[in-house]
């Protein structure tokens, strides 16, 4: 069976990307699989698969893509189109291509298109939620930055500032907004009840079941991720009190953990050491990200490692005795599975993909909002010893149910069972 498998194989970009590293080698063994890649592919890919099995798509237009990939797809000859994740703009190209192809296709679903896996849902309506979504966005984030940039504006013509002109701003904002929405979503509707989705998670499961009705040709991965290197023990001297993990961004909580640092090291009293591990989303949120760390007198108790290959990471994870984890959108986090395999005790939000993926006694959950409560669980278990070393071999013990060898089985079936339905159609 040959697979024409379109990703993105830059690995500072997430979750998806790591995660496509980690099975193609095993899926490539399965399939005659071809990787298009939506750009320039990181070296760490083209040391574990065959160069010939990757081919770059110039990716400069929709179009230009599209007729990048039917070339390919001409090339080829695939039975199967595969999409790494849930990329809006991607999945109308993927349809497209199928119908053109006539070839079935899957996409790969970690998080809801556009949304994520928020805290809450506002309805049944995934327009409701995405409103909902841009405007509190709006009122938290760029209120601020538009109110600056049009007194900046006014002032420069010399000109009083004027509420009415951020009104107008605002009411731009949320017709680009609504704009977007109106037309991307009914592209995922269309994409999500046409093709198949195959699903990481139960978290991101139990989202589409309730927004997408419609999405019926759905296969659910157990696992949908895998442990990469567990410890063998929980014997390691701590350099660091507190670890943290993630593409950083404030959807994956890191402006909250510089709120959670400054309390522990507040009701501590003492030399707090913290390490924070990933490469930044955007120059805004690093830029954020840093103003934050000065004003909360942070610098010097946060060592920032930026991003880091595997093996170093699981070195740096071993070395901190706690992960602290205040996401508030993910489908599966990666980053706490690889905390527990490395024999942290974790704190997060209680949130979907808390609850479902990672529920065991060493995933300390606490009510989504309530950092008092969640200051107060990281600093137990820094002070409780002998908590910690339980916890720590819970973490071990229960990371061991996630392998990659299962996820690979798992996919490939799922690969397997999507090409059976469409050719006895």
């Amino acid at each position: 069976m040959r697979i024409l498998y379109i990703a993105d194989l830059n690995l500072r970009n997430g979750g998806a990307q790591r995660r496509s590293y980690l099975t193609l080698p095993s899926l490539a063994k399965r399939f005659d699989l071809v990787v298009a890649s939506l750009d320039k592919p990181d070296e760490s890919f083209k040391n574990i698969l065959d160069p010939e099995r990757i081919q770059v798509v110039k990716n400069e237009s929709p179009s230009e893509l599209l007729s990048g990939l039917v070339q390919l797809s001409k090339k080829v000859k695939p039975d199967l189109l595969v999409l790494q994740w849930e990329i809006p703009w991607m999945m109308n190209i993927l349809r497209q291509l199928g119908k053109t192809t006539k070839c079935p296709y899957a996409i790969i679903v970690h998080e809801l298109p556009l949304l994520g896996t928020p805290p809450r849902l506002r309805g049944r309506s995934p327009f409701a939620n995405l409103m909902f979504e841009a405007i509190t966005a709006f009122f938290k984030r760029d209120l601020k930055a538009i109110v600056v940039e049009y007194e900046y504006d006014a002032k420069a013509k010399s000109s009083r500032f004027s509420i009415a002109g951020v009104i107008w701003r605002f009411a731009k904002y949320v017709h680009e907004k609504a704009w977007l929405i109106l037309w991307i979503l009914p592209e995922i509707e269309r994409a999500f009840s046409e093709g198949s989705l195959i699903v990481i998670s139960e978290a991101t499961m139990s989202y589409l079941r309730i927004l997408y009705p419609n999405a019926r040709k759905t296969i659910l991965l157990k696992p949908g991720n895998g442990a990469s290197a567990i410890a063998e023990d929980t014997q390691n001297i701590p350099s660091y009190d507190i670890a943290y993990m993630a593409r950083l961004s404030p959807q994956k909580g890191t402006l909250d953990l510089l709120k959670i640092l400054g309390e522990t090291k507040n009701r501590l009293n003492e030399n707090l050491k913290a390490i924070v591990i990933g490469a930044f989303g955007s120059q805004h949120d690093e830029r954020e990200f840093r103003k934050r760390l000065d004003q909360m007198d942070l610098v010097k108790n946060v060592t920032l490692a930026g991003f880091v290959p595997d093996s170093e990471k699981y070195k740096l994870l071993r070395r901190a005795k706690i992960f602290a984890y205040p996401s508030v959108r993910d489908g599966f986090s990666l980053s706490a599975l690889d905390a527990l395999s490395s024999g942290l005790p974790i704190v997060t939000w209680d949130l979907p993909f808390s609850r479902y993926v990672l529920n065991c006694r060493s995933n300390i959950r606490v009510r989504f909002g309530d950092f008092d409560q969640f200051t107060k669980e990281v600093i137990r278990l820094l002070i409780d010893e002998k908590l910690r070393y339980e916890l720590s071999v819970e973490a071990i013990n229960f990371s061991r149910r996630f392998s990659w060898d299962k996820v690979v089985e798992s996919e490939a079936a799922a690969y397997k069972d999507i090409f059976t339905r469409y050719t006895t159609q």
